[in-house]
């Protein structure tokens, strides 16, 4: 499962993992890595896994699995400014919807 504040999704790493290649990240607590896959939604709920008393909490949909086909340890990336571009991309498309709305008022 990985996590960013609030929201969790589980991830299905069986396709990256790699006996012959060092993944020490896997072991460790609170890893920056980055994911790339195909979210599947399942019908039947995943377990929710048993977190550490001192794991933060967080919402997972239990049908919602990412489908890994690469993992990599990511330390450098800015998860602060990851999560301030996706909001300003979700406010522009906000305003753009909210135009054509307008729009569409206006010539009826």
């Amino acid at each position: 499962m990985i996590h960013d504040g609030e929201d969790a999704l589980f991830v299905d790493m069986t396709l990256c993992l790699d006996a012959w290649k060092r993944s020490l990240w896997l072991r460790e607590s609170r890893s920056v890595v980055m994911a790339l896959g195909y979210l599947e939604l399942s019908s039947k709920a995943l377990p929710l896994p048993l977190l550490h008393a001192h794991a933060p909490l967080v919402d997972v949909n239990p049908h919602l699995v990412l489908r890994a086909v690469v993992v990599e340890e990511a330390r450098d990336l800015d998860l602060t400014l990851w999560n301030r571009a996706i909001q300003a991309q979700e406010e522009v498309g906000a305003r753009k919807r909210a135009d054509r709305a307008t729009e569409t008022q206006n010539t009826t």
